[in-house]
């Protein structure tokens, strides 16, 4: 399998950390541990974890990009990882009904009126898809 890291920059990563305390998801779970896949990476083992929910927890935030001073993080191996998964047809249900509903709607949610009414929003505004459709498949 072409997996396409730089293993040198996982390396040097797993040495430095800076960003580790900042990644919003690392703060909030307890089992979510981004080093463990840097490290099996180095180590060739990348197949169980195109199986595994924590490539997909990442939230792309760009927090680690930003403080990395080497410019490849944890999100690069995140994305890449995520990439391979979706080549090989192993991306969790969650994820594929919001890329579906994305592919439909043009949202990766769709706003429910009756809360926005509850919390005194105006009901939320057309997307536009339909139009966007449209003029894609003119």
């Amino acid at each position: 399998m072409n997996n396409s890291f730089n293993l040198t920059a996982i390396e040097r990563c797993l040495e430095c950390r800076g960003c580790e305390q900042n990644c919003p998801v690392f703060q909030v779970l307890a089992d979510y541990d981004p080093n463990l896949v840097l490290r099996d990476i180095l180590e060739r083992e990348i197949a169980p974890w195109l199986e595994r929910e924590m490539i997909w927890q990442c939230l792309e935030c760009h927090t680690c990009s930003e403080l990395c001073p080497q410019r490849y993080s944890w999100e690069d191996v995140f994305t890449r990882l995520k990439s391979l998964a979706m080549q090989q047809g192993k991306v969790p249900e969650m994820v594929s009904r919001g890329l579906e509903l994305l592919r439909r709607s043009g949202r990766l949610g769709e706003p429910r009126d009756a809360i926005r009414k509850k919390l005194g929003l105006p009901d939320s505004p057309k997307c536009g898809w339909e139009e966007l459709r449209a003029i894609l498949n003119k």
